[in-house]
């Protein structure tokens, strides 16, 4: 009798291990919300032609939307949207170019995929051809971070720790990631994947460290839950355009910066809020600034890029510095 019902529990344990999803299907209702900026990477109209050389970051809701059948196959399709600002990061822009503007990325489809649970596997539908985008089985401290769709960097990206992490009352895997090059590690946990999420950087962001990109999971909902960071982070799904009044320009100094970074405005009508985060989505520094200059003691701050948002009733301005 006990061999029959040790037998029925580990038959059950092993039903619950392989039914356990990785990745959330689109019964749950899952909701990303990834931010994504990069150097160059938007231009704008001037008075004497098109202005280039901006920073521009976009805020992306991704969510299931609808299926497709290939090949007798049936994969999710996620959809996503985006509300973006183009800033000129390097002091007044060229004559005739706009301080900053922002715009709205139209929904289009995000990714067409679909998961493996007994293999703890997710692909991507990439050009017809699947793709292996996260690979649960594989991830094992101390080993090499398995080859998949978002790993495609020449350096060797190695898993170098396992924690937990509690969402909604329930703890789940989280594996922190660095580089290895020639032997050496660096960038220690600079990104993690999280089972149930994905990459802490978006679903599809490339796993490399920043250089002139920012990419960040800034929070992740469950059937209208907020799981991530946590559950009093408020998850914003409309991401709406706002009738910004780009009037404010702002510099900041030294950038790099070592010990204290310098902001200076021209617009200092009311009270603003600044915020500075950190590429994984973390608040690290937040004041209420009432003066036309500040200065903010970075000693303390870990090493790496920073995104700085001064926020007022009528707008919201945005900048990039390096702390080193």
């Amino acid at each position: 009798m006990k061999k029959i019902i040790v037998l029925i529990i580990a038959i059950f344990t092993i039903s619950i291990a392989n039914a356990q999803k990785n990745f959330p299907l689109p019964s749950d209702n899952p909701f990303w919300t990834e931010v994504h900026g990069s150097l160059w990477s938007c231009s704008t109209s001037g008075i004497h032609g098109i202005c280039n050389g901006y920073y521009c970051q976009c805020t992306m809701p991704v969510y299931y939307k609808t299926d497709t059948v290939i090949n007798s196959i049936t994969y999710n399709r996620l959809y996503s949207r985006g509300v973006c600002q183009g800033v000129y990061p390097s002091g007044p822009p060229p004559e005739g170019c706009p301080f900053s503007f922002n715009y709205q990325n139209p929904e289009t489809l995000f990714a067409t995929i679909r998961q493996d649970t007994l293999i703890k596997t997710i692909f991507i539908l990439d050009n017809n051809t699947e793709i292996v985008l996260y690979n649960f089985k594989d991830i094992i401290v101390g080993n090499d971070y398995p080859k998949t769709y978002n790993n495609s960097q020449n350096d060797t990206l190695v898993v170098v720790a396992l924690d937990s992490l509690l969402l909604d009352n329930t703890y789940v895997k989280k594996w922190d990631l660095a580089i290895k090059h020639n032997g050496v590690i660096s960038d220690s946990a600079f990104v993690s994947i999280i089972d149930g999420i994905g990459s802490t950087f978006g679903i599809l962001a490339n796993l490399t460290p920043s250089f002139e990109n920012t990419d960040y999971l800034s929070c992740f909902s469950i059937n209208n839950i907020v799981l991530y960071p946590d559950s009093t982070y408020d998850c914003d799904k409309t991401v709406n355009i706002k009738e910004y009044l780009f009037n404010q320009q702002i510099s900041i100094y030294p950038n790099p910066t070592k010990d204290n970074l310098t902001i200076e405005t021209n617009n200092i009508n009311t009270q603003q809020r600044l915020e500075i985060v950190n590429l994984i989505g973390q608040t690290v520094y937040t004041s209420n600034i009432n003066s036309k200059k500040a200065i903010i003691n970075t000693s303390a701050f870990a090493n790496g890029l920073y995104i700085l948002k001064l926020s007022s009733d009528k707008e919201t301005v945005v900048r990039k510095f390096v702390k080193e």
